[in-house]
């Protein structure tokens, strides 16, 4: 998610700018392969998207983010907040077990013709759980738009991920019981999501 909040803006709003910021981090992987290990990469990268209006965040200008190159692991290390406690919650930890369990099962059931396939399931589950994240990050009184926009992604992520089972499950039928055990865990977290989003829109 961009590094910025505007409280006023409704689900609708907040739905455009995810998938703005989304459309942003493809281009930007797109483009990693052609400057990767060149000097200032990130530079320049970012510095080539900021060129394109429909990939510049709403409230940024183009000068700040050609700025805004991606950190890695030892600038995070070094900010101020790094050691500051995070909220989590239950549906964040049972998506946790589940990612975790998968990751442990594709190295050890998964036929390694599939390996690519279900090495796009851990990134599915990766890419939901930031989402959650983000939704239990985001204030329920200032940002209401931008969690429940969150949690109708959320919702599409695990219909994405749902149909990933079902296709690698026709390509290796053994996996029958193993993806019956996912869709049950995501249908339980399904309710839960469901359960906020109807908690959400009822809260004035």
């Amino acid at each position: 998610m961009a590094d910025y909040r505007h409280s006023s803006w409704d689900e609708f709003q907040w739905e455009e700018e995810i998938r703005r910021d989304e459309r942003r981090i493809s281009r930007y992987y797109g483009e990693l392969a052609s400057c990767l290990d060149l000097p200032g990469e990130d530079e320049l990268i970012m510095g080539q998207l900021s060129g394109e209006t429909d990939l510049v965040p709403k409230g940024c200008s183009a000068d700040a983010l050609r700025g805004r190159a991606f950190r890695d692991e030892e600038d995070d290390e070094e900010g101020d907040d790094y050691d500051a406690p995070r909220r989590t919650s239950e549906i964040v930890l049972q998506t946790d077990q589940l990612a975790a369990r998968w990751n442990l099962e594709l190295i050890r059931d998964l036929d390694p013709r599939a390996f690519l396939a279900g090495l796009g399931i851990s990134c599915a589950y990766a890419k939901l759980l930031a989402r959650l994240i983000d939704f239990t990050d985001a204030d329920e009184e200032q940002e209401k738009g931008l969690k429940i926009s969150l949690l109708k992604r959320s919702l599409a992520d695990q219909n994405e991920l749902l149909g990933m089972f079902g296709r690698l499950e026709k390509f290796q039928p053994s996996l029958r019981d193993l993806a019956d055990a996912h869709r049950q865990g995501l249908a339980r977290i399904r309710e839960r999501l469901l359960d906020r989003m109807i908690r959400l829109r009822q809260a004035k």
